[in-house]
């Protein structure tokens, strides 16, 4: 599993049905949280933090699986 699946079903585990409330949620633009979620961006350290601090979940998950 990459990180753009990951993130997906992060997003669909909170319950959260749009990118722009994901996206406000990391407090990134829409667009670059799509391109997160399509695989066309990798995150950057300032997103993983704010994945890791959302998530309960060690920088190792987002990043390796």
């Amino acid at each position: 599993m990459e990180f753009k699946d990951r993130l997906k079903k992060f997003r669909e585990y909170l319950n959260i049905k749009t990118k722009q409330e994901m996206a406000n949620k990391l407090n990134i633009t829409r667009s670059l949280y799509s391109m997160l979620e399509s695989g066309t961006r990798k995150p950057s350290q300032n997103i993983l933090d704010s994945l890791v601090k959302i998530s309960n979940k060690p920088e190792e998950y987002w990043v390796y699986g």
